[in-house]
């Protein structure tokens, strides 16, 4: 994939496009979106789509979540996939924060990925072939 159509597809939240057309994923096979509330927050999750038991979510947002709101939904969000992406969109904004659970030493982690815009996304593109 070229630079510029990855930078298109981040900016214009075209994240199936982006897994599955040009990354060869699958359709997710829950179709349709659910709500997980935190707090005093519904955040609403949509498939975007899946490969080996590994999920993509998109959550569209007013503001992106802190750290201990990440923790509190990955919590939650285990019982619909224990492996995921999800991508946090701020609306109104190319704003987006890319969370993952990884495993080191016993210990689940979330890896945090946060950028203002598809330009500025280059520890993304370089794993896109990973």
């Amino acid at each position: 994939m070229k630079r510029i159509d990855f930078e298109n597809l981040i900016n214009n939240s075209s994240f199936s496009e982006l897994f599955i057309t040009e990354m060869g994923w699958n359709n997710p096979s829950r179709s349709s979106s659910f709500i997980i509330p935190i707090d005093s927050v519904d955040y609403e999750f949509n498939p975007i789509a899946e490969k080996s038991g590994f999920h993509v979510y998109s959550c569209l947002l007013d503001e992106i979540p802190n750290a201990a709101d990440c923790k509190k939904i990955d919590n939650k969000l285990r019982s619909y996939g224990y492996d995921y992406i999800c991508i946090f969109v701020q609306r109104n904004t190319s704003h987006h924060l890319w969370l993952t659970p990884v495993k080191t030493n016993e210990m689940r982690e979330l890896v945090k990925i946060e950028y203002l815009d598809g330009a500025k996304a280059d520890f993304l593109f370089s794993k896109i072939d990973d």
